[in-house]
């Protein structure tokens, strides 16, 4: 049985208070014998693009280690993280069946990607973003 937490909320393995979260979620999970994949969703630019930490597989699909100086090149490469997030769960899911998706998102569509992906590979979905609902701003509330 495998879980899959997928998230743009997080960078593991070092990041904010959510990818703590995560990696706690992840290390409890594990202790009762279940594998864990965490998905990062993030646009982001890493050298390392998937590892494992303590049994808890992490994926980067954006892939990308620098940005490119083309909006074009970098829209396209944006869009190929959703085709390499699903190959690479059709690769978890021919290991191991994907019992749950946990989405860990802000944005409505990482929400429904994950939606998507839960549908197609069958398994439940839980929405998970229990951040400070102030922690993307950075001015005060009034201005």
């Amino acid at each position: 049985m495998a879980f899959i937490i997928i998230g743009d909320s997080f960078t593991f393995p070092e990041g904010n208070a959510a990818t703590n979260r995560v990696y706690t979620y992840s290390k409890g999970l594990i202790k009762h014998g279940i594998t864990i994949h965490v998905i990062c969703f993030r646009s982001d630019y890493l050298i390392e693009q998937s590892g494992e930490i303590e049994g808890i597989k992490y994926y980067h699909p954006f892939a990308q280690t620098e940005r490119n100086s083309h909006f074009i090149v970098r829209r396209w490469l944006n869009l190929q993280k959703y085709n390499n997030t699903i190959k690479l769960l059709r690769i978890i899911s021919r290991e191991d069946k994907i019992h749950q998706i946990t989405v860990y998102t802000t944005r409505l569509t990482t929400h429904l990607f994950a939606w998507s992906l839960s549908r197609i590979f069958k398994a439940k979905l839980i929405r998970e973003c229990s951040e400070h609902p102030l922690s993307q701003y950075q001015k005060n509330a009034i201005t």
